[in-house]
This record gives structure tokens, C-alpha cells and sequence, in this order.
């Protein structure tokens, strides 16, 4: 059924950047050919963490979250292998909490040696960034989290955007 859908987009997105598709439609294309959006974050930050995903998710996109896919019974490690190795992106939530975390530092450290995930720092408090990572363009939401939320959400929106031609019909 997967491949049915993968149809469907192929032939409806070009619909779906002009506006010819009913909305529920245009959701379920973006998520298709979206990338994973694999959170980070220390356990202190899981609130700050649960708002970023769930402001992805509304807008269509798809966040890799702990919290939501890692259920009772499933292996942690399993689904954090998992969900690191099918991510896109790694956003690195900064705090001072995260930087006294070996989990957040394994997870990071793996995605930058992949080479196939991009790793873009978040930072939630005035914490040092980790020597790697200095060089990296960062979001910050230490002095607006409601603006650097919506930062966040307009990147990924534009990065995540498959670029199809308007329908000409």
C-alpha cells in the first residue's frame, strides 16, 4: 500500500503547491516525501523537546521523538538505532543538561560520523557548545522560544519542500 501512496504523490504534488488538492491530501504528501526529524535532548528538556516535534508535526513534517516512538515493550535501543539511522536531521537540543548527558553526546557524536545526517544545534540555555560543533549555524531559543520555534518550523519547511514544477494545465 506504501507504494500506492508513493504514486499518489508523484502525481498530486505538483497539486498540492498550487492549491488544487484538498488539505488532508497535502499533509499526507508532505509527510511522504519529507525527511525524519530526529530530536535530541536531555530528559530536563523533554518539554521544550515534546513542543518543537509537536510544531513540526503540524505543519506537516516529521519529527523523531523518543517520547512518541519508543512504546512499551519496544527495544530503546533498537528504536533509537532506528530512528537515528532513518533521520535526516539531528536537532541537538543545547543545554546545560544535554552537555552533562552521555545519551544526547552518543547521539550527535553518531549522527556526525554517519555523515548522512545534518546535525543543527538548538540552543536552550547558556551552555557550552560542544568544540565539533562551533563552526555550525545554530537556532536559539534562549531569548524568544516561541520565535525560534517558528524559525525552526519555517527552515524545515523550506529545506523539506520537494521542489515539482506548477501544474501548467
Amino acid at each position: 500500500d506504501q507504494a500506492a501512496r508513493v504514486c499518489r504523490v508523484v502525481k498530486t504534488a505538483s497539486a498540492c503547491l498550487v492549491g488544487k488538492m484538498p488539505e488532508d491530501d497535502k499533509r499526507d504528501t508532505i509527510l511522504l516525501v519529507s525527511s525524519r526529524i530526529f530530536i535530541s535532548y536531555a530528559h530536563e528538556d523533554a518539554a521544550t523537546a515534546k513542543a518543537i516535534a509537536e510544531a513540526l508535526d503540524a505543519h506537516g513534517l516529521k519529527p523523531w521523538i523518543d517520547q512518541l516512538e519508543i512504546q512499551p515493550g519496544a527495544s530503546f535501543l533498537e528504536r533509537m538505532n532506528e530512528g537515528l539511522g532513518n533521520a535526516s536531521y539531528l536537532l541537538l537540543l543545547l543545554s546545560n543538561a544535554a552537555a552533562a548527558s552521555h545519551w544526547v553526546a552518543k547521539e550527535w557524536m553518531s549522527a556526525l560520523a554517519s555523515r548522512a545526517t545534518t546535525v543543527i544545534p538548538v540552543h536552550l540555555d547558556d551552555c557550552d557548545v560542544p568544540p565539533l560543533l562551533r563552526d555550525v549555524v545554530r537556532f536559539d531559543l534562549r531569548a524568544n522560544r516561541q520565535q525560534g520555534l517558528e524559525k525552526i518550523v519555517t527552515f524545515f519547511e523550506r529545506e523539506l519542500t520537494p521542489p515539482f514544477p506548477p501544474d501548467r494545465t
